[in-house]
């Protein structure tokens, strides 16, 4: 009867001292998805430093300014030139209806839940 008990505890206790002497812990999902979601915070937190940075940039610099304006300005006129050609309208209002569809599904599905729950 000892050694039965020896055995089963022996038998649980085995993967986590395997688990605990794994040599790679970077194969361990949980500790991927954590580093993982960490770097992506990271990285938009370093995006939204960059964008700022550029435009303190450009606001101090009259260089950068004129560059920038002119760029808008080509932007602005390009957008204008390509909203005018029918298949690109036809395909943004098919856009704008599809939002509309899936705002209002959204909605149907919040009001359709039997606890009243949103997400």
């Amino acid at each position: 009867m000892r050694h039965f008990f020896f055995f089963a505890l022996f038998s649980a206790l085995t993967p986590l001292f395997l688990h605990a002497a794994d040599p790679d812990p970077e194969k361990d999902p949980v500790l991927l998805k954590a580093k993982l979601a960490i770097l992506e915070a990271d990285r938009a937190k370093s995006m939204d430093h960059l964008t700022e940075l550029r435009m303190k940039h450009i606001r101090a610099d009259k260089n950068l300014k004129r560059m920038h304006d002119n760029i808008m300005t080509l932007h602005r006129n390009l957008a204008l030139a390509l909203d005018s050609k029918k298949d690109i309208r036809d395909l943004n209002d098919k856009l704008i209806r599809l939002d509309s569809e899936i705002r209002a599904v959204r909605e149907s599905l919040n009001t359709a839940k039997p606890d009243g729950e949103k997400k």
